[in-house]
C-alpha cells in the first residue's frame, strides 16, 4: 500500500512538469483573442480651467486639485494613423464630454436620470474614433460634483475596440478568479449553515458569513471597472458599491456575537446599532438630497475599520485564553481581510480613481477560504459530537434493557443470550426492537402457557383464582410491550392493517369478558348494549378494531370509581357515511390515558382458546368480500360512556397527545405509559374512522368511534346479550381436534419453551419431538419423518434461519417437503413477510395461544390425520 501511495505523487509530479513543458515551449500568440497592438495616447494634453488659464501637461496620468462643479477642459490632436479605432480610459464620479474636430462623439453622466443622487460612478469609456478624421482636434470637457475628482486624469490607450475590451478583461483575470472564490466560498457556507440546521447541530452564525462573500462578491466585481462591457447600468454599480459598505460589518458583527464571549458580545452589539443608525440615516440623507453616498462613505469605512479591529482584539484575548485553536485561523484570514480593506481604504483617499478592491479583494480571498476551512472542520466536528452523543444514548437504552432481560430471564443461558441481543440492538433501531420483543416475549410465552395448563387441569377455586391473576398480569406487562412496538411503527408509518372476516358478536364477547373483571374488581357495572340488526359477519381488521375498544373502556374503567361503564354499538349505511363523519369534529382531551392496549398476540386466552373458526379468519385480496357479490359498506359505532371523573375543558386538545397525564396528584395512584389514546387515534385515522369526545369534569365522558367497514353476510348479529351474560363453562374446554398418528418436531433453546408447546398440544395426543439447538435438530430430521416442524428464530449458534437453510442442504433428508413454520418472539413490522420469502410456510408468534396453535396445524396436517370431536 505504501508503494502504491508514492507511485501515485510520483505520478502527479511527472504530469506537473509535462504541463509546464507544453506551457513554456508553447507560441498560443495566434490563437489569442487579446491580440493586437495597444498604444499609449498619455502626451500632448492640455489642461485648461473654468477661469481659462492653461497647461501643458508632461504625461498621463495627471492628478491636481479642482472644485466641485469646476469645468475641466482636455485637449490634444489625434494622429491620423488612430482613425476608426477606439481610445479608452478609467473615469471617476464625473461626468465628461468628448468632442473630436469640433463634433461631439461620446458623453458619459451628463444626461443620466437618477431617482437620487448625484455620484456619477466609475467607468472604463470606450471612445470610438472616426474613420474620417480630419484635424484630430479632440477635447475632454469634465465636470464632478466632488472636489479634486474632475482634474484627477488616468493614462489613456487607443486600440482597435475589441482589442481594447478583451485586455480589459484579461488584466482583469485575477481578479474575476478571486471573484468566484468568494462567490464560491459564499455558496459553500450557505450549504454549510443549511447542514447544520438539518442536523440539527448548534449553529453558529455561517449564513452570516456566507451573505458578507456574496456582498463581497458584488463589491469587488463592480471595482474591476469592467462590468459596463456586459451591463452598462453605471448608476447602479455606483449606488451598490455604496450600499454593500454599509451593509458589510452587520454581516460580520452578527456571525461574532454567535461565536464569541459574551463580554465581547457587548462590542459589537454597539458597533451593530452603530452602523444599522448609519445604514437609515444615508440612505434617508441620500433620498432627500441632502448628502450623497459619496460624502458619508467615511462613515462606512470607518465602522468596517473598527468592526474589524474589534474582531482581532477579541479574537487575540480568545486565543491568549486557550480557547479553540480554529480562531487562531478566523484571526489569520480577518487580519488578512482587514490589513487589505486598510491599504485600499489609504489609496481611495489619495489616488481618487482606480481599483479601490485590489488588496481587500486578495485579503477577502484569504478570509473566505479560511473560514470554509473552518466550517467544514466545526460542521464535521458537530457530527462527530452527535454520533457520539447517540452512541452514548444508544448505550443508555441498551443497559436499560438489559437490566429489564435480567429481571425476566429465568435461566443463566437466556440471560447470557439477551445480554448479547441487547447489546447488538445498539447497532439499529430495528435489531433493538427485534431483541426487545423476542427477549420480553419469551419468558412471557412460559408463564402464560403453563398458566393455561393451570386454567385447563385444576379444579380448585382458588388455584384458579391465583391463575386468573397472573394472567391478567402477563397479559397487562404483554400490552406494555405491545404499545412501546406499535407506537414505534405508527411514528415510523410502517403500522399496517391487516383485514379479514371476522364475526361481530364475538369481537363484543372477547372484548366484554376482557374488561368485566377490571370492572367487577372496582364494583362498577359493565354493560353492553348493541343494535340487533348489526350485520353477523364484517371485513377488516377485527385485532386492530378490539385494540381501540380495549384502550378506551380500559381508560374508563380506571377513570371511574363508582357508577357504570356502557359500551353501546350501532351502525350507519354507508351513504350518510360522510354526513356522519363531517358532523364529528375530532376533539382530543387529556385525561391520563393508560397502555392497556392488546397487540395482535394480545387476545383473551382464558375461555376462547378451544374454539377455532376457521371461516373467521378469511382474508381476502379485493375490494370484493364473500364471493362474487359486491360488499355493502357501513359505519359502524361504538359509544363508551362512563361516570367517572371526566375531562377539564383546557384538557380537551391534549388528549391523545403521546405519554400524557393530566392531573398527576389526583391520578398517580393509576398506572400506564400514556400511549393508549395516542395508538388509538392513530389506528382510528388508520382505519379512516373518526374519535368524537365529549366531556363534563367530574361527571363522565363519552368517546364515539366510528369506522368503516364492509359488510360479509346479511344475516344479523340479533340479541347477543345471552352470549355474553352467560358464564363460561370450564369443561366446555376441549381440544378442537385430535391426531395421534401425527407427528411434530418443536427446535427451542428454552427448555421451558418446549414444555409449554408439549402441554398446549397434550390434548390434541399429537406425539411431540424436541430439540435444543439446531445441529441437534438436523440430527433428528434426518433420522424421522415428521407432519410439521416448528423452529425458533433466535437461538445461539445456529439460529432458525440458518437451520432452515442447512435443512434443505441436506442429501438424505425424509423432510424435504415438510411444512415449517417460524416460532418466534420477533413481533415487529416485516418479520412475517421476511420468514416467507426466505421459504418458510407459516409464522407462529409467542406468545404462543393454544387456539391458534391448534388452528394452524390443523391447516397443515394432512386431513387423514386429523379426527374431530363428536359435537353431539
Amino acid at each position: 500500500m505504501k508503494i502504491l501511495k508514492k507511485l501515485i505523487w510520483v505520478a502527479l509530479a511527472i504530469e506537473i512538469i509535462v504541463l509546464l513543458v507544453v506551457v513554456i515551449n508553447s507560441n498560443v500568440d495566434n490563437m489569442t483573442l487579446s491580440k493586437g497592438e495597444i498604444y499609449d495616447f498619455n502626451t500632448g494634453w492640455t489642461i485648461t480651467r473654468q477661469d481659462g488659464s492653461s497647461q501643458k501637461i508632461k504625461s498621463l496620468p495627471y492628478s491636481e486639485k479642482s472644485k466641485a462643479g469646476e469645468k475641466i477642459i482636455l485637449s490634444n490632436t489625434i494622429p491620423k494613423k488612430y482613425r476608426g479605432m477606439t481610445m479608452s480610459f478609467l473615469s471617476a464620479d464625473k461626468q465628461f464630454r468628448v468632442t473630436i474636430d469640433g463634433r461631439q462623439v461620446y458623453e458619459f453622466g451628463v444626461n443620466d436620470s437618477r431617482p437620487f443622487g448625484k455620484t456619477p460612478g466609475s467607468v472604463t469609456n470606450f471612445i470610438d474614433i472616426p474613420e474620417n478624421l480630419t484635424e484630430g482636434k479632440i477635447e475632454i470637457a469634465m465636470t464632478s460634483p466632488y472636489d479634486n475628482y474632475a482634474s484627477n486624469i488616468t493614462g489613456i490607450t487607443i486600440s482597435k475596440r475589441d482589442t481594447s475590451i478583451l485586455n480589459l478583461l484579461k488584466s482583469n483575470l485575477g481578479n474575476f478568479a478571486m471573484c468566484i472564490i468568494i462567490l464560491a466560498c459564499g455558496i459553500t457556507l450557505f450549504m454549510l449553515a443549511f447542514i447544520q440546521a438539518f442536523s440539527r447541530q448548534t449553529r453558529d452564525g455561517i449564513s452570516y458569513l456566507g451573505f458578507m462573500c456574496i456582498f463581497g462578491t458584488i463589491y469587488f466585481s463592480i471595482e474591476t471597472k469592467s462590468l459596463n462591457v456586459f451591463y452598462g447600468n453605471q448608476t447602479l454599480y455606483s449606488n451598490l458599491v455604496f450600499l454593500v459598505l454599509m451593509l458589510w460589518p452587520v454581516f460580520m458583527q452578527m456571525y461574532y456575537i454567535n461565536n464569541l464571549e459574551e463580554k465581547f458580545q457587548k462590542i459589537f452589539y454597539i458597533l451593530l446599532f452603530l452602523t444599522l443608525t448609519n445604514v437609515v440615516c444615508q440612505l434617508t440623507l441620500q433620498i432627500l438630497g441632502v448628502f450623497d453616498f459619496m460624502n458619508m462613505a467615511f462613515v462606512s469605512h470607518i465602522l468596517i475599520f473598527i468592526s474589524g479591529m474589534a474582531i482581532l482584539f477579541s479574537l487575540v484575548c480568545t486565543l491568549r485564553k486557550g480557547k479553540d485553536k480554529l480562531f487562531a485561523l478566523e484571526f489569520l484570514g480577518i487580519l488578512a481581510f482587514i490589513g487589505g480593506s486598510a491599504a485600499d481604504l489609504i489609496r481611495t483617499y489619495t489616488i481618487h480613481i482606480g481599483d479601490f478592491g485590489k488588496y481587500s479583494r486578495f485579503g477577502m480571498t484569504i478570509f473566505s477560504l479560511l473560514m470554509v476551512f473552518v466550517h467544514i472542520l466545526k460542521v464535521i466536528r458537530g457530527y462527530s459530537a452527535s454520533i457520539a452523543e447517540n452512541a452514548r444514548h444508544m448505550q443508555m437504552e441498551v443497559q436499560v434493557i438489559e437490566e429489564k432481560n435480567q429481571e425476566l430471564t429465568i435461566a443463566n443461558e437466556e440471560a447470557e443470550k439477551a445480554k448479547a441481543e441487547a447489546i447488538a440492538a445498539a447497532k439499529a433501531k430495528s435489531v433493538f426492537l427485534a431483541n426487545m420483543s423476542h427477549e420480553i416475549r419469551t419468558p412471557i410465552n412460559a408463564i402464560l402457557g403453563m398458566d393455561t395448563m393451570i386454567l385447563r387441569e385444576s379444579d380448585d377455586k382458588d388455584i384458579l383464582e391465583y391463575a386468573g391473576n397472573i394472567q391478567s398480569a402477563s397479559q397487562t406487562l404483554l400490552s406494555l410491550i405491545n404499545d412501546i412496538l406499535d407506537f414505534s411503527k405508527i411514528e415510523t408509518g410502517k403500522l399496517e392493517l391487516v383485514q379479514g372476516d371476522y364475526a361481530l358478536s364475538s369481537l363484543i364477547n372477547d372484548v366484554y369478558h376482557m374488561l368485566l373483571g377490571k370492572a367487577k374488581e372496582k364494583g362498577l357495572v359493565f354493560n353492553v348494549d348493541s343494535d340487533k340488526n348489526l350485520p353477523a359477519k364484517l371485513y377488516g381488521d377485527e385485532v386492530r378494531i378490539r385494540q381501540i375498544l380495549v384502550n378506551i373502556l380500559n381508560n374508563a374503567i380506571k377513570y371511574t370509581e363508582k357508577g357504570s361503564v356502557t359500551l353501546k354499538v350501532g351502525m350507519a349505511e354507508q351513504q350518510n357515511a360522510d354526513a356522519i363523519n363531517n358532523n364529528k369534529e375530532t376533539k382530543t382531551n387529556d385525561c391520563t390515558e393508560n397502555n392497556n392496549t392488546s397487540d395482535i398476540e394480545n387476545e383473551t386466552m382464558s375461555y376462547h382458546d378451544n374454539i377455532i373458526d376457521t371461516d373467521n379468519k378469511t382474508i381476502h385480496d379485493n375490494n370484493n368480500v364473500a364471493g362474487s357479490q359486491p360488499a355493502k359498506n357501513i359505519i359502524i359505532t361504538f359509544t363508551i360512556s362512563d361516570t367517572g371523573i371526566g375531562i377539564k375543558s383546557e384538557n380537551i386538545s391534549h388528549l391523545f397527545d403521546s405519554f400524557s397525564r393530566f392531573d398527576e396528584n389526583k391520578n398517580k395512584h393509576i398506572e400506564g405509559t400514556g400511549l393508549g389514546l395516542a395508538i388509538t387515534k392513530q389506528l382510528t385515522k388508520l382505519m379512516n374512522g373518526k374519535i368524537n369526545v365529549t366531556s363534563k369534569y367530574g361527571e363522565g365522558s363519552v368517546f364515539e368511534v366510528s369506522i368503516p367497514q364492509k359488510v360479509v353476510s346479511d344475516l344479523k348479529i340479533g340479541d347477543i346479550s345471552e352470549k355474553y351474560n352467560a358464564t363460561p363453562d370450564k369443561k366446555k374446554m376441549k381440544a378442537s381436534f385430535t391426531a395421534p398418528d401425527a407427528k411434530v418436531l418443536v427446535v427451542d433453546d428454552v427448555k421451558m419453551n418446549i414444555n409449554v408447546f408439549k402441554a398446549l398440544l397434550k390434548r390434541t395426543k399429537i406425539s411431540v419431538d424436541s430439540a435444543m439447538s439446531g445441529p441437534e435438530a438436523l440430527e433428528m430430521i434426518k433420522d424421522n419423518k415428521y407432519d410439521i416442524i416448528f423452529l425458533d428464530h433466535m437461538m445461539p449458534d445456529m439460529d432458525g434461519i440458518e437451520t432452515y437453510k442447512h435443512m434443505k442442504e441436506l442429501e438424505e433428508n425424509p423432510n424435504k417437503d415438510t411444512t415449517v413454520i417460524m416460532l418466534t418472539a420477533n413481533a415487529i413490522m416485516g418479520a412475517k413477510e421476511e420468514y416467507l420469502g426466505i421459504g418458510f410456510s407459516d409464522y407462529l408468534s409467542k406468545p404462543v395461544q393454544a387456539a391458534k396453535l391448534e388452528a394452524m396445524i390443523l391447516k397443515y396436517l394432512p386431513e387423514e390425520l386429523v379426527t374431530k370431536p363428536d359435537i353431539s
